[in-house]
C-alpha cells in the first residue's frame, strides 16, 4: 500500500454537489475559481475535517486538535501554523495544494489600532481561522479534471473517496430557501459618510497620507439558507476567487475578483484592484463605462500608489532587484464592475517562507491606502466597526510552501440570525463624496441583488 491516497474521480463542472457533502463534515471550506479555467484561476480546493484547527480572538489562539479539549495559548500564531507545516508529507506537483492551512486571516488580525473605543464589533467572529487539512477534493477546470488526495492511504481515506464517490452517483444539492432580510441597516449613511469624507480630505490635505480607503458596513437579520445564497452568488456572480466556509461560529461567503498574494516555487505575484466602474445597462454604455475607467487619470494614479506601496511591502522578503511590474492599469469586467488591475511580481528571498510573505504584507495596501500604517490608524478612528475578516485574506498555505490567497473584499458574514458585508473605496485628494458613496453601492451590488433589496 502506498503512502498516499491520489484518485481521480468524475469531473465537477462547479463545486456544488461535492460541497453539498462535505459541508456536513467539521470546518469544511471550498475556495472557489468561479470555474474559470485561465492562469489567475483555474482550481476549485474542498477541505473538511481538519487534524488541527486555529481561531484567534483579541490575541488569544484557540488550539484544537481532532477529537481532543481545546487548549489556549498567547503565542504567535504564524509560528504555531508553520510549526504544522513542518510534517513530512507527500508532494503531487500536479496539485496546487497537497493539504496544509487553509482558511481565514482577519483585517484587524494584528492592527494595533482596531480596538478604537468608538469602533464595535458588529461581525463577532474571530480575527483568524485555519485548519490545518490532510486531505483534498481539486478541480482543474483547465484539464478538466477533479482528484480526491489524501496524505495517507488509510481505511479512513478509503472509507472517505468510496463516500464521495457514491454521493457523486445519488447525492443531490438541496434545494434550501436563500437567505432573506425584512429591512438592510447600514453604519454609514451618505450624511454620515460625507462627514467622514470631509474629515479623510483634510487629512489628506494636511499630508497625513495619500490615499485612504473608507469602507462603511451593510447589516441586517435573516433567515434562510446561507449555503443556497452562495450558489446563487456564484452563478449571477462568478469571480476567480470565491470562497464558502462553513464554520461552526460563522458562514462566510465570498465572491472577490482579487488575488492578494500567490507564491508558487519561489515566484510571488499580486494583483491589485484600484479603479471601478459599474456596468452600463447596454452594450454601449458599457465599453463606455469600460474606457472611461482605462483612460481616467484619477484611478491611475490611485492604482500605481497601491502598486508602489506593494513592491514596498514585498520588498521586505523578495530578493534585490526581483520585483517587477509586468502589467499595469489593466481593465478586468465582472457582471456588476469593471476594474482597473495591476500586477507586481517578485522572488522570495532564501531563508523567508510563504507565512513571512503574508506577514509582511499584510494588510493588503489595496484595501488600506497609503501610506498603510497611518491610512489604517485613520481607517480606524472613521468607520463605525472592526472590518473582521472583510479586507483581510481567504486562502491556503501548502505543505509544499506554495500559497494562493484572495483579499477578502465583497465578502458577507452570517452568523444566528444576522448577516453582515461591507463596500469601500479609496479617497484621494480629488475624489468627489457623491462618486465615492455611489461607488460603495456598485461594489455591494452583487449582495443587493443577492438579497433582493436596495439601499
Amino acid at each position: 500500500m502506498s503512502d498516499y491516497l491520489l484518485h481521480e474521480i468524475s469531473y465537477q463542472k462547479t463545486p456544488e454537489l461535492v460541497f453539498s457533502f462535505l459541508k456536513k463534515l467539521p470546518w469544511a471550506q471550498l475556495l472557489d475559481s468561479g470555474s474559470f479555467s485561465n492562469q489567475n484561476s483555474r482550481y476549485d480546493i474542498m477541505v473538511a475535517d481538519p487534524l488541527v484547527s486555529f481561531t484567534v480572538s483579541r490575541g488569544t489562539v484557540q488550539i484544537t486538535h481532532k477529537n481532543q479539549p481545546a487548549t489556549y495559548s498567547k503565542a504567535a500564531i504564524f509560528e504555531l501554523i508553520k510549526q504544522q507545516l513542518k510534517r513530512k508529507t507527500v508532494q503531487i506537483d500536479e496539485l496546487p495544494f497537497n493539504g496544509g492551512a487553509l482558511g481565514y486571516f482577519g483585517y484587524d488580525l494584528f492592527s494595533e489600532n482596531s480596538l478604537s473605543h468608538e469602533t464595535t464589533d458588529i461581525g463577532a467572529i474571530p480575527d483568524l481561522a485555519v485548519g490545518i487539512y490532510d486531505w483534498t477534493v481539486i478541480t482543474d477546470h483547465l484539464k478538466q479534471k477533479s482528484f480526491f488526495f489524501s496524505q495517507t492511504d488509510n481505511d479512513q481515506s478509503q472509507a472517505l473517496l468510496q463516500q464521495i464517490k457514491a454521493y457523486l452517483i445519488t447525492g443531490a444539492i438541496y434545494d434550501d430557501t436563500p437567505l432573506a432580510i425584512e429591512k438592510l441597516h447600514t453604519d454609514t449613511d451618505r450624511t454620515s459618510y460625507t462627514k467622514a469624507f470631509k474629515r479623510i480630505q483634510q487629512y489628506l490635505l494636511d499630508g497625513d497620507c495619500y490615499q485612504i480607503n473608507y469602507a462603511r458596513c451593510f447589516f441586517a437579520k435573516h433567515t434562510g439558507s446561507a449555503w443556497a445564497s452562495y450558489r446563487l452568488l456564484r452563478k449571477n456572480n462568478p469571480v476567480p476567487f470565491g470562497a464558502y466556509l462553513n464554520f461552526p461560529f460563522a458562514k462566510i461567503l465570498c465572491a472577490s475578483p482579487e488575488r492578494f498574494l500567490k507564491l508558487e516555487d519561489n515566484k510571488v505575484e499580486t494583483r491589485p484592484i484600484k479603479g471601478t466602474r459599474p456596468r452600463g445597462k447596454n452594450a454601449e454604455k458599457d465599453d463606455l463605462l469600460k474606457h472611461a475607467l482605462s483612460d481616467s487619470t484619477k484611478d491611475r494614479a490611485e492604482n500605481l500608489m497601491i502598486v508602489d506601496l506593494l513592491r514596498n511591502d514585498l520588498g521586505k522578503t523578495c530578493k534585490i532587484g526581483s520585483i517587477k511590474t509586468p502589467e499595469l492599469f489593466k481593465v478586468e469586467s465582472y457582471p456588476t464592475v469593471h476594474h482597473l488591475v495591476s500586477t507586481v511580481t517578485g522572488e522570495l528571498d532564501d531563508g523567508n517562507t510563504a507565512l513571512d510573505l503574508l506577514f509582511h504584507c499584510f494588510p493588503g495596501g489595496s484595501v488600506t491606502g497609503a501610506p498603510k500604517k497611518r491610512a489604517m490608524e485613520i481607517i480606524s478612528e472613521l468607520e463605525k466597526n472592526r472590518r473582521s475578516i472583510y479586507c483581510g485574506s481567504i486562502g491556503y498555505i501548502s505543505y509544499s510552501g506554495n500559497m494562493d490567497t484572495n483579499i477578502a473584499i465583497r465578502t458577507m458574514t452570517v452568523n444566528e440570525n444576522k448577516l453582515n458585508f461591507w463596500a469601500g473605496g479609496a479617497i484621494v485628494a480629488d475624489s468627489e463624496a457623491d462618486q465615492e458613496f455611489q461607488e460603495t453601492r456598485d461594489k455591494a451590488r452583487p449582495f443587493f441583488d443577492l438579497l433582493n433589496v436596495s439601499e
